[in-house]
Protein backbone atom coordinates (compact mmCIF):
# COMPACT_ATOMS: atom_id res chain seq x y z
CA UNK A 1 0.00 0.00 0.00
CA UNK A 2 3.10 2.32 0.96
CA UNK A 3 4.65 1.56 -2.37
CA UNK A 4 1.21 2.51 -4.36
CA UNK A 5 0.78 5.74 -2.35
CA UNK A 6 4.38 6.61 -3.07
CA UNK A 7 4.35 6.01 -6.85
CA UNK A 8 0.60 7.87 -7.28
CA UNK A 9 2.05 11.15 -5.44
CA UNK A 10 5.37 10.89 -7.56
CA UNK A 11 2.88 11.02 -10.82
CA UNK A 12 1.00 13.15 -9.57
CA UNK A 13 3.37 15.56 -8.10
CA UNK A 14 4.79 15.66 -12.03
CA UNK A 15 1.87 16.33 -13.87
CA UNK A 16 1.37 19.29 -11.14
CA UNK A 17 4.93 20.65 -12.30
CA UNK A 18 5.07 19.99 -16.14
CA UNK A 19 2.09 22.20 -17.44
CA UNK A 20 1.49 22.18 -21.08
CA UNK A 21 1.31 24.24 -23.56
CA UNK A 22 -1.35 24.33 -26.53
CA UNK A 23 -2.01 27.47 -28.78
CA UNK A 24 -5.64 27.55 -30.11
CA UNK A 25 -7.04 30.25 -32.54
CA UNK A 26 -10.61 30.13 -31.02
CA UNK A 27 -10.21 29.16 -27.35
CA UNK A 28 -9.53 30.97 -24.45
CA UNK A 29 -8.14 29.83 -21.15
CA UNK A 30 -9.63 29.37 -18.49
CA UNK A 31 -9.61 28.28 -14.89
CA UNK A 32 -11.23 24.71 -13.48
CA UNK A 33 -11.96 24.65 -10.17
CA UNK A 34 -12.62 21.06 -8.46
CA UNK A 35 -14.85 20.75 -5.69
CA UNK A 36 -12.72 17.96 -4.20
CA UNK A 37 -9.39 15.74 -4.22
CA UNK A 38 -11.53 13.07 -5.73
CA UNK A 39 -11.26 10.13 -3.71
CA UNK A 40 -7.47 10.89 -2.72
CA UNK A 41 -6.58 9.71 0.83
CA UNK A 42 -5.11 12.70 2.44
CA UNK A 43 -3.98 11.45 5.52
CA UNK A 44 -1.83 8.76 3.71
CA UNK A 45 -0.50 10.84 1.34
CA UNK A 46 0.48 13.92 4.11
CA UNK A 47 2.08 11.11 6.31
CA UNK A 48 3.82 10.22 3.42
CA UNK A 49 5.00 13.81 2.22
CA UNK A 50 5.56 14.14 6.47
CA UNK A 51 8.14 11.70 6.56
CA UNK A 52 9.70 11.75 3.12
CA UNK A 53 13.55 12.44 2.82
CA UNK A 54 13.32 13.50 -0.72
CA UNK A 55 12.53 17.08 -0.21
CA UNK A 56 15.01 17.97 3.00
CA UNK A 57 15.23 21.93 1.55
CA UNK A 58 11.66 22.16 1.48
CA UNK A 59 11.07 21.05 4.53
CA UNK A 60 13.99 23.02 6.12
CA UNK A 61 12.29 26.68 4.94
CA UNK A 62 8.57 25.74 5.79
CA UNK A 63 10.32 25.02 9.32
CA UNK A 64 11.17 28.46 9.82
CA UNK A 65 7.68 29.15 9.58
CA UNK A 66 5.55 26.02 10.47
CA UNK A 67 7.21 24.73 13.19
CA UNK A 68 3.95 24.68 15.54
CA UNK A 69 1.81 22.98 12.85
CA UNK A 70 1.82 20.78 9.99
CA UNK A 71 4.60 20.84 7.66
CA UNK A 72 2.07 20.41 4.83
CA UNK A 73 -1.51 20.71 3.85
CA UNK A 74 -4.25 20.21 1.70
CA UNK A 75 -2.87 22.19 -0.61
CA UNK A 76 -0.09 20.06 -0.91
CA UNK A 77 -1.60 17.27 -2.45
CA UNK A 78 -1.85 16.76 -6.11
CA UNK A 79 -4.97 17.32 -8.11
CA UNK A 80 -6.95 14.25 -8.84
CA UNK A 81 -6.13 12.54 -12.36
CA UNK A 82 -9.15 11.06 -13.81
CA UNK A 83 -10.66 14.56 -12.60
CA UNK A 84 -7.90 15.96 -15.28
CA UNK A 85 -8.63 13.18 -17.68
CA UNK A 86 -12.47 14.04 -17.95
CA UNK A 87 -11.79 17.95 -18.21
CA UNK A 88 -9.90 16.74 -20.92
CA UNK A 89 -12.25 15.53 -22.96
CA UNK A 90 -14.20 18.65 -23.30
CA UNK A 91 -10.86 20.95 -23.36
CA UNK A 92 -8.86 21.96 -26.49
CA UNK A 93 -5.71 21.71 -23.83
CA UNK A 94 -4.27 21.62 -20.76
CA UNK A 95 -2.06 24.77 -19.73
CA UNK A 96 -0.79 24.13 -16.02
CA UNK A 97 -2.37 22.40 -12.84
CA UNK A 98 -2.24 24.31 -9.63
CA UNK A 99 -2.47 21.62 -6.67
CA UNK A 100 -2.90 25.31 -4.58
CA UNK A 101 -6.06 25.20 -5.90
CA UNK A 102 -7.00 21.89 -6.98
CA UNK A 103 -7.88 23.28 -10.42
CA UNK A 104 -6.29 23.16 -13.83
CA UNK A 105 -6.14 26.07 -16.51
CA UNK A 106 -7.07 25.00 -20.32
CA UNK A 107 -8.26 26.17 -23.33
CA UNK A 108 -12.00 26.41 -24.23
CA UNK A 109 -13.99 27.70 -26.46
CA UNK A 110 -17.92 29.22 -26.53
CA UNK A 111 -19.24 25.40 -27.29
CA UNK A 112 -16.93 24.01 -24.07
CA UNK A 113 -18.38 26.14 -21.19
CA UNK A 114 -21.13 24.71 -20.27
CA UNK A 115 -20.15 21.18 -20.49
CA UNK A 116 -17.19 21.57 -18.51
CA UNK A 117 -19.99 23.39 -15.88
CA UNK A 118 -22.02 20.37 -16.31
CA UNK A 119 -19.56 18.29 -14.83
CA UNK A 120 -19.93 17.01 -10.91
CA UNK A 121 -16.82 17.89 -9.93
CA UNK A 122 -16.11 21.35 -11.13
CA UNK A 123 -16.94 24.24 -8.51
CA UNK A 124 -16.14 27.49 -10.40
CA UNK A 125 -14.68 28.47 -13.87
CA UNK A 126 -12.80 31.38 -14.40
CA UNK A 127 -10.66 33.22 -16.83
CA UNK A 128 -7.38 33.24 -17.24
CA UNK A 129 -6.54 36.82 -17.19
CA UNK A 130 -3.99 37.78 -19.62
CA UNK A 131 -2.25 41.23 -20.67
CA UNK A 132 0.40 43.21 -22.04
CA UNK A 133 2.71 45.32 -19.81
CA UNK A 134 4.51 48.05 -21.07
CA UNK A 135 8.18 48.05 -19.82
CA UNK A 136 10.09 51.25 -19.45
CA UNK A 137 12.39 51.99 -21.97
CA UNK A 138 16.12 50.80 -21.32
CA UNK A 139 18.91 53.71 -20.86
CA UNK A 140 21.73 54.46 -23.17
CA UNK A 141 24.98 53.01 -22.60
CA UNK A 142 26.40 56.31 -20.84
CA UNK A 143 26.98 56.77 -17.42
CA UNK A 144 24.39 58.21 -15.30
CA UNK A 145 25.50 61.74 -14.06
CA UNK A 146 27.08 61.05 -10.25
CA UNK A 147 28.00 56.90 -10.18
CA UNK A 148 31.38 57.44 -10.07
CA UNK A 149 31.29 59.18 -7.13
CA UNK A 150 30.46 56.09 -4.80
CA UNK A 151 32.34 54.06 -6.71
CA UNK A 152 33.87 50.86 -4.97
CA UNK A 153 36.71 48.24 -5.55
CA UNK A 154 35.14 45.10 -7.26
CA UNK A 155 31.63 46.71 -7.46
CA UNK A 156 32.64 48.31 -10.70
CA UNK A 157 29.55 51.10 -11.26
CA UNK A 158 27.03 48.18 -9.59
CA UNK A 159 28.29 49.84 -6.16
CA UNK A 160 25.74 52.38 -6.35
CA UNK A 161 22.78 49.84 -5.87
CA UNK A 162 24.06 47.85 -3.42
CA UNK A 163 25.34 50.58 -0.92
CA UNK A 164 22.33 52.40 -0.95
CA UNK A 165 20.88 49.26 1.17
CA UNK A 166 23.77 48.20 2.90
CA UNK A 167 24.62 45.23 1.09
CA UNK A 168 28.12 45.98 0.37
CA UNK A 169 28.41 46.30 4.00
CA UNK A 170 27.06 42.81 4.25
CA UNK A 171 29.51 41.15 1.67
CA UNK A 172 32.57 42.38 3.21
CA UNK A 173 31.34 40.77 6.23
CA UNK A 174 30.83 37.03 3.97
CA UNK A 175 27.33 36.87 3.41
CA UNK A 176 26.89 36.50 -0.06
CA UNK A 177 23.72 34.22 -0.44
CA UNK A 178 25.85 30.84 0.22
CA UNK A 179 23.38 28.01 0.90
CA UNK A 180 20.53 30.14 -0.03
CA UNK A 181 17.80 29.26 -3.17
CA UNK A 182 16.25 32.14 -4.90
CA UNK A 183 13.52 31.20 -7.77
CA UNK A 184 13.10 34.15 -10.86
CA UNK A 185 10.10 33.59 -12.33
CA UNK A 186 9.79 36.04 -15.99
CA UNK A 187 9.32 35.96 -19.63
CA UNK A 188 12.98 34.16 -20.82
CA UNK A 189 16.40 33.89 -19.72
CA UNK A 190 18.80 34.64 -23.16
CA UNK A 191 22.41 35.05 -23.27
CA UNK A 192 23.33 33.48 -19.66
CA UNK A 193 26.88 32.65 -21.13
CA UNK A 194 27.10 36.52 -20.75
CA UNK A 195 30.52 36.99 -18.01
CA UNK A 196 28.65 38.19 -15.30
CA UNK A 197 27.15 34.34 -15.25
CA UNK A 198 30.20 32.58 -15.14
CA UNK A 199 29.93 31.59 -11.51
CA UNK A 200 25.87 31.12 -11.70
CA UNK A 201 24.93 28.50 -9.75
CA UNK A 202 21.37 26.97 -11.36
CA UNK A 203 19.28 24.55 -9.20
CA UNK A 204 16.55 24.36 -12.06
CA UNK A 205 15.22 25.61 -15.09
CA UNK A 206 11.58 25.16 -16.53
CA UNK A 207 9.87 26.97 -19.41
CA UNK A 208 5.77 26.69 -18.06
CA UNK A 209 5.04 28.22 -21.81
CA UNK A 210 6.31 25.97 -23.93
CA UNK A 211 6.55 23.01 -21.56
CA UNK A 212 10.35 21.93 -21.86
CA UNK A 213 13.76 22.74 -20.62
CA UNK A 214 14.32 25.72 -22.78
CA UNK A 215 14.09 28.78 -20.75
CA UNK A 216 15.08 31.26 -23.40
CA UNK A 217 12.16 33.89 -24.31
CA UNK A 218 13.48 37.17 -24.46
CA UNK A 219 16.54 38.96 -22.31
CA UNK A 220 14.03 41.07 -19.45
CA UNK A 221 14.94 37.81 -16.79
CA UNK A 222 18.21 37.89 -17.71
CA UNK A 223 18.63 41.10 -16.65
CA UNK A 224 16.54 40.49 -13.63
CA UNK A 225 18.64 38.07 -12.58
CA UNK A 226 22.26 39.37 -13.51
CA UNK A 227 21.37 42.56 -10.36
CA UNK A 228 21.10 39.56 -8.27
CA UNK A 229 23.27 36.83 -9.27
CA UNK A 230 26.32 38.98 -11.06
CA UNK A 231 29.82 38.13 -10.44
CA UNK A 232 32.44 39.84 -12.79
CA UNK A 233 35.17 41.32 -10.08
CA UNK A 234 35.39 45.12 -10.57
CA UNK A 235 32.62 45.59 -13.63
CA UNK A 236 29.33 43.95 -11.80
CA UNK A 237 28.96 42.21 -8.92
CA UNK A 238 25.10 41.07 -7.66
CA UNK A 239 22.93 41.69 -4.32
CA UNK A 240 23.53 37.51 -3.37
CA UNK A 241 26.02 36.39 -6.30
CA UNK A 242 26.88 32.95 -4.16
CA UNK A 243 23.15 31.92 -4.19
CA UNK A 244 21.44 29.19 -6.27
CA UNK A 245 18.86 29.98 -8.36
CA UNK A 246 15.71 28.16 -9.93
CA UNK A 247 15.01 29.92 -13.29
CA UNK A 248 11.41 29.93 -14.46
CA UNK A 249 10.02 31.09 -18.02
CA UNK A 250 6.38 31.84 -16.97
CA UNK A 251 5.38 34.61 -19.86
CA UNK A 252 5.68 34.84 -23.42
CA UNK A 253 6.87 38.09 -24.73
CA UNK A 254 4.81 39.31 -27.95
CA UNK A 255 6.07 42.64 -29.68
CA UNK A 256 7.68 45.07 -27.25
CA UNK A 257 4.94 44.18 -24.93
CA UNK A 258 4.96 41.54 -22.23
CA UNK A 259 2.61 39.13 -22.45
CA UNK A 260 1.82 37.84 -19.01
CA UNK A 261 -0.29 34.43 -18.03
CA UNK A 262 -1.27 34.09 -14.52
CA UNK A 263 -1.50 30.14 -14.60
CA UNK A 264 1.90 29.89 -15.42
CA UNK A 265 2.86 31.88 -12.69
CA UNK A 266 1.22 29.90 -10.22
CA UNK A 267 2.57 27.04 -12.19
CA UNK A 268 6.03 28.40 -11.85
CA UNK A 269 5.54 29.44 -7.82
CA UNK A 270 4.65 25.47 -7.16
CA UNK A 271 7.71 24.31 -8.60
CA UNK A 272 10.10 26.83 -6.74
CA UNK A 273 8.01 25.71 -3.90
CA UNK A 274 8.65 22.28 -4.38
CA UNK A 275 12.55 22.76 -5.21
CA UNK A 276 12.76 24.18 -1.85
CA UNK A 277 13.44 27.77 -2.47
CA UNK A 278 13.74 30.66 -0.10
CA UNK A 279 12.94 33.66 -1.99
CA UNK A 280 10.72 33.89 -4.89
CA UNK A 281 11.30 37.12 -7.53
CA UNK A 282 8.46 38.12 -9.36
CA UNK A 283 9.80 41.17 -11.70
CA UNK A 284 6.19 41.81 -13.37
CA UNK A 285 2.61 42.32 -12.61
CA UNK A 286 -1.20 42.73 -13.53
CA UNK A 287 -3.21 45.58 -13.89
CA UNK A 288 -5.64 46.35 -16.41
CA UNK A 289 -6.48 43.52 -18.61
CA UNK A 290 -8.33 45.87 -21.04
CA UNK A 291 -11.50 43.69 -21.12
CA UNK A 292 -14.42 43.19 -18.78
CA UNK A 293 -12.44 40.34 -17.35
CA UNK A 294 -10.06 42.33 -15.76
CA UNK A 295 -8.86 43.37 -12.22
CA UNK A 296 -9.74 46.40 -10.92
CA UNK A 297 -8.41 48.45 -8.02
CA UNK A 298 -11.39 47.29 -6.00
CA UNK A 299 -9.90 43.53 -6.45
CA UNK A 300 -6.56 45.16 -5.11
CA UNK A 301 -7.63 43.86 -1.83
CA UNK A 302 -5.17 40.59 -1.26
CA UNK A 303 -7.41 38.03 -1.79
CA UNK A 304 -9.29 38.29 -4.94
CA UNK A 305 -6.46 37.69 -7.66
CA UNK A 306 -5.47 34.41 -8.39
CA UNK A 307 -1.78 35.04 -8.60
CA UNK A 308 -1.49 36.97 -5.50
CA UNK A 309 -3.19 34.46 -3.90
CA UNK A 310 -0.84 32.06 -4.67
CA UNK A 311 1.76 34.02 -3.57
CA UNK A 312 0.14 33.92 -0.20
CA UNK A 313 -0.58 30.77 -0.30
CA UNK A 314 3.51 30.18 -0.75
CA UNK A 315 4.49 33.15 1.79
CA UNK A 316 2.38 30.94 4.22
CA UNK A 317 4.68 27.78 3.28
CA UNK A 318 7.82 29.94 4.32
CA UNK A 319 9.03 31.68 0.91
CA UNK A 320 9.61 34.93 1.24
CA UNK A 321 8.00 36.23 -2.07
CA UNK A 322 9.65 39.86 -3.63
CA UNK A 323 7.44 41.62 -6.62
CA UNK A 324 7.80 44.39 -8.40
CA UNK A 325 5.22 47.13 -7.47
CA UNK A 326 4.80 48.42 -10.64
CA UNK A 327 5.53 50.83 -13.70
CA UNK A 328 2.69 52.64 -13.91
CA UNK A 329 2.62 55.66 -11.33
CA UNK A 330 2.59 58.38 -14.59
CA UNK A 331 -0.41 55.80 -15.88
CA UNK A 332 -3.99 56.34 -15.78
CA UNK A 333 -4.04 52.82 -13.72
CA UNK A 334 -1.24 54.42 -10.92
CA UNK A 335 -1.66 51.96 -8.70
CA UNK A 336 0.55 49.08 -7.96
CA UNK A 337 -0.25 45.75 -9.87
CA UNK A 338 -1.08 42.08 -8.70
CA UNK A 339 0.30 40.06 -6.98
CA UNK A 340 2.20 43.09 -5.33
CA UNK A 341 -1.31 43.49 -3.30
CA UNK A 342 -0.38 40.34 -1.20
CA UNK A 343 -0.76 40.72 2.55
CA UNK A 344 2.47 38.71 2.59
CA UNK A 345 4.07 39.92 -0.65
CA UNK A 346 7.19 42.45 -0.34
CA UNK A 347 6.29 44.82 -3.18
CA UNK A 348 9.09 46.92 -4.25
CA UNK A 349 9.60 50.68 -5.93
CA UNK A 350 11.86 52.39 -7.45
CA UNK A 351 14.38 55.20 -6.34
CA UNK A 352 16.31 57.49 -8.83
CA UNK A 353 20.00 58.25 -7.95
CA UNK A 354 18.85 61.00 -5.67
CA UNK A 355 16.80 58.45 -3.80
CA UNK A 356 13.65 60.29 -4.69
CA UNK A 357 10.73 58.61 -5.88
CA UNK A 358 11.12 57.49 -9.60
CA UNK A 359 7.97 58.89 -11.72
CA UNK A 360 6.74 55.36 -12.62
CA UNK A 361 6.89 53.59 -10.33
CA UNK A 362 3.43 52.37 -8.70
CA UNK A 363 1.60 53.50 -5.81
CA UNK A 364 -0.26 52.31 -3.33
CA UNK A 365 -2.40 51.73 -1.05
CA UNK A 366 -4.25 48.52 -1.65
CA UNK A 367 -7.73 48.60 -1.58
CA UNK A 368 -8.71 47.86 1.95
CA UNK A 369 -6.29 50.40 3.38
CA UNK A 370 -2.61 48.46 3.42
CA UNK A 371 0.60 50.20 3.45
CA UNK A 372 2.18 49.37 -0.51
CA UNK A 373 4.73 49.36 -1.87
CA UNK A 374 6.40 47.85 0.99
CA UNK A 375 9.89 49.34 0.36
CA UNK A 376 12.07 50.59 -2.11
CA UNK A 377 15.28 50.53 -3.92
CA UNK A 378 16.93 51.77 -6.77
CA UNK A 379 15.26 51.67 -9.84
CA UNK A 380 16.18 54.03 -11.94
CA UNK A 381 19.63 54.15 -13.48
CA UNK A 382 20.53 50.44 -12.35
CA UNK A 383 23.25 48.35 -14.18
CA UNK A 384 22.50 45.33 -15.75
CA UNK A 385 23.57 42.58 -17.62
CA UNK A 386 23.71 43.89 -21.61
CA UNK A 387 22.11 41.02 -23.46
CA UNK A 388 24.16 42.12 -27.04
CA UNK A 389 27.13 42.11 -25.60
CA UNK A 390 28.51 38.78 -23.78
CA UNK A 391 30.75 40.94 -21.41
CA UNK A 392 29.32 44.62 -21.48
CA UNK A 393 27.00 45.98 -19.11
CA UNK A 394 24.20 48.70 -19.77
CA UNK A 395 21.76 50.76 -17.41
CA UNK A 396 17.85 49.52 -16.92
CA UNK A 397 14.80 51.11 -15.22
CA UNK A 398 11.76 49.81 -13.75
CA UNK A 399 10.41 48.12 -10.45
CA UNK A 400 11.50 44.98 -12.09
CA UNK A 401 15.16 46.00 -11.28
CA UNK A 402 14.72 47.51 -7.92
CA UNK A 403 12.89 43.90 -6.58
CA UNK A 404 15.56 41.85 -7.08
CA UNK A 405 17.77 44.17 -5.26
CA UNK A 406 15.53 43.66 -1.87
CA UNK A 407 15.48 39.60 -3.05
CA UNK A 408 19.04 39.18 -2.80
CA UNK A 409 19.44 41.79 0.53
CA UNK A 410 16.43 39.29 2.07
CA UNK A 411 18.80 36.53 1.07
CA UNK A 412 21.70 37.95 3.21
CA UNK A 413 19.62 38.40 6.32
CA UNK A 414 18.23 34.83 5.79
CA UNK A 415 22.31 33.74 5.66
CA UNK A 416 22.96 35.66 8.75
CA UNK A 417 19.83 34.19 10.67
CA UNK A 418 18.64 31.27 9.69
CA UNK A 419 16.13 30.23 12.15
CA UNK A 420 14.16 33.64 11.06
CA UNK A 421 10.93 33.35 9.53
CA UNK A 422 8.39 36.15 7.79
CA UNK A 423 7.42 38.25 10.47
CA UNK A 424 11.06 38.24 11.84
CA UNK A 425 12.60 39.37 8.64
CA UNK A 426 9.37 42.23 8.21
CA UNK A 427 9.54 43.78 11.00
CA UNK A 428 13.45 43.73 11.06
CA UNK A 429 13.41 45.63 7.56
CA UNK A 430 10.53 48.15 8.60
CA UNK A 431 12.45 48.90 12.10
CA UNK A 432 15.62 49.38 9.68
CA UNK A 433 13.98 51.72 6.96
CA UNK A 434 14.35 55.44 6.10
CA UNK A 435 10.86 56.88 4.69
CA UNK A 436 11.74 60.27 2.29
CA UNK A 437 7.94 60.72 1.49
CA UNK A 438 4.76 59.78 1.59
CA UNK A 439 3.92 56.13 2.53
CA UNK A 440 1.68 55.30 -0.93
CA UNK A 441 4.66 56.03 -2.63
CA UNK A 442 7.58 54.86 -0.65
CA UNK A 443 6.19 52.53 1.49
CA UNK A 444 7.59 51.66 4.79
CA UNK A 445 10.69 53.29 3.08
CA UNK A 446 14.88 52.44 2.15
CA UNK A 447 15.64 49.67 4.05
CA UNK A 448 19.46 49.31 5.85
CA UNK A 449 19.82 45.75 4.90
CA UNK A 450 22.81 45.71 7.11
CA UNK A 451 21.71 46.60 10.29
CA UNK A 452 18.22 44.85 9.81
CA UNK A 453 19.94 41.53 9.63
CA UNK A 454 21.64 42.13 13.01
CA UNK A 455 25.10 42.79 11.93
CA UNK A 456 27.62 45.46 13.44
CA UNK A 457 30.52 47.23 11.50
CA UNK A 458 34.05 45.85 12.43
CA UNK A 459 36.33 48.39 11.87
CA UNK A 460 40.13 47.88 9.93
CA UNK A 461 43.02 48.09 12.36
CA UNK A 462 44.06 51.83 12.49
CA UNK A 463 47.47 50.68 11.09
CA UNK A 464 46.00 48.04 8.49
CA UNK A 465 46.75 50.81 6.17
CA UNK A 466 48.22 54.12 5.58
CA UNK A 467 48.62 56.98 2.75
CA UNK A 468 50.73 59.84 3.37
CA UNK A 469 51.00 63.38 1.84
CA UNK A 470 50.67 63.61 -2.07
CA UNK A 471 53.95 64.89 -3.90
CA UNK A 472 55.04 66.87 -5.02
CA UNK A 473 52.78 69.61 -4.08
CA UNK A 474 50.70 71.48 -5.55
CA UNK A 475 51.98 70.74 -9.04
CA UNK A 476 52.12 72.24 -12.36
CA UNK A 477 52.32 68.92 -14.48
CA UNK A 478 55.41 70.49 -16.83
CA UNK A 479 58.26 67.78 -18.44
CA UNK A 480 60.31 68.14 -14.78
CA UNK A 481 57.21 66.86 -12.77
CA UNK A 482 54.87 65.18 -15.40
CA UNK A 483 53.00 63.05 -12.67
CA UNK A 484 51.89 63.59 -8.87
CA UNK A 485 52.40 60.71 -6.22
CA UNK A 486 50.27 59.18 -3.64
CA UNK A 487 53.03 57.14 -1.53
CA UNK A 488 50.91 54.73 0.53
CA UNK A 489 51.86 51.69 3.31
CA UNK A 490 50.31 48.72 1.99
CA UNK A 491 50.06 45.87 4.96
CA UNK A 492 49.40 43.18 2.48
CA UNK A 493 50.43 42.57 -0.91
CA UNK A 494 47.56 41.09 -3.84
CA UNK A 495 45.16 43.70 -3.22
CA UNK A 496 43.88 46.27 -5.63
CA UNK A 497 44.50 49.52 -4.87
CA UNK A 498 43.14 52.04 -6.19
CA UNK A 499 43.42 55.72 -6.93
CA UNK A 500 40.13 58.33 -8.22
CA UNK A 501 40.96 62.15 -9.06
CA UNK A 502 37.23 63.89 -8.46
CA UNK A 503 36.98 67.86 -10.34
CA UNK A 504 35.49 70.41 -7.77
CA UNK A 505 31.75 69.37 -8.49
CA UNK A 506 32.27 65.66 -7.24
CA UNK A 507 32.84 64.12 -10.63
CA UNK A 508 35.47 61.35 -11.41
CA UNK A 509 37.85 62.64 -14.37
CA UNK A 510 40.59 59.88 -13.79
CA UNK A 511 40.46 56.12 -11.79
CA UNK A 512 43.62 53.82 -12.03
CA UNK A 513 43.77 50.61 -10.43
CA UNK A 514 46.40 48.13 -10.17
CA UNK A 515 46.87 44.69 -7.62
CA UNK A 516 49.54 45.81 -5.36
CA UNK A 517 52.70 43.07 -5.74
CA UNK A 518 54.87 44.17 -2.41
CA UNK A 519 53.88 45.62 0.91
CA UNK A 520 55.76 47.89 2.95
CA UNK A 521 55.89 51.79 2.05
CA UNK A 522 55.48 52.58 -1.44
CA UNK A 523 56.82 55.86 -1.81
CA UNK A 524 59.26 55.85 -5.09
CA UNK A 525 57.60 57.38 -8.67
CA UNK A 526 57.97 53.37 -9.68
CA UNK A 527 55.98 52.00 -6.82
CA UNK A 528 53.52 54.27 -5.63
CA UNK A 529 50.28 55.63 -7.85
CA UNK A 530 50.88 58.43 -9.77
CA UNK A 531 48.68 60.68 -11.46
CA UNK A 532 49.45 62.87 -14.58
CA UNK A 533 47.27 65.83 -14.89
CA UNK A 534 44.97 64.20 -17.69
CA UNK A 535 41.62 63.53 -17.57
CA UNK A 536 39.56 60.17 -18.95
CA UNK A 537 39.89 61.60 -22.55
CA UNK A 538 43.55 62.60 -22.25
CA UNK A 539 43.15 66.33 -21.80
CA UNK A 540 45.41 68.37 -19.47
CA UNK A 541 43.21 69.90 -17.02
CA UNK A 542 42.87 73.32 -15.84
CA UNK A 543 44.32 74.65 -12.78
CA UNK A 544 42.48 74.58 -9.17
CA UNK A 545 41.54 72.48 -6.64
CA UNK A 546 40.73 68.63 -6.94
CA UNK A 547 40.33 65.78 -4.76
CA UNK A 548 41.62 62.20 -4.68
CA UNK A 549 40.49 59.19 -3.16
CA UNK A 550 42.87 56.09 -2.90
CA UNK A 551 41.37 52.58 -1.39
CA UNK A 552 43.26 49.21 -0.84
CA UNK A 553 40.32 47.25 -1.26
CA UNK A 554 39.39 45.58 2.36
CA UNK A 555 41.48 47.60 4.54
CA UNK A 556 40.20 51.26 3.77
CA UNK A 557 40.08 54.19 2.14
CA UNK A 558 41.72 58.10 2.47
CA UNK A 559 40.90 61.12 0.95
CA UNK A 560 42.13 64.37 0.40
CA UNK A 561 42.74 67.42 -1.98
CA UNK A 562 45.65 68.25 -4.29
CA UNK A 563 46.00 72.08 -6.33
CA UNK A 564 47.11 72.18 -9.76
CA UNK A 565 48.95 75.00 -10.97
CA UNK A 566 49.38 75.86 -14.77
Amino acid sequence: MGKTIKRFTLLLLILTLLPLRFAFADSSPYWIFFTDRGGIDSDALLAAKRVSDSEPKNRSRRGRTLSKRRLFSESDLPVNTGYIAEVKIHAEGIRAISRYFNAVSVELDDSMLAMVSALPFVSELRPVYVRNVDMPPEMSLGKPAGRDAVEAYSYGDSFGQLSMLGIHSMHNQGFRGDGLTIAVLDSGFDRLEHTAFDSLKVAGEWDFVENDDDIRGDDHGTKVLSVMAALDNSRMIGAAPHASYLLARTEQHVGDDMRIEEDYLIAGIEWADSLGADIVNISLGYTDFGSEDTYTYEDLDGDTALATIACDAAAAKGIMVVTSAGNEGNKEWRYVSVPADGDSVIAVGSLNLNRTISSFSSIGPTFDGRVKPDFVALGDNVLVADTNVVNSYKYGQGTSYSAPLISGGVALILEANPGWAYGDIMAAMIANAVQAGPETQYGYGLVDMFAAAGLTAVEPPVSAFRAFDPFPHPIAFDAVTPKIYFPVDVPEAGHLLTLKIYDFNGEIISKTAESVIEEGVLRDPGKAPGWDGTNFSGENVASGVYFYTIELFGYGRHTGKIMVTR
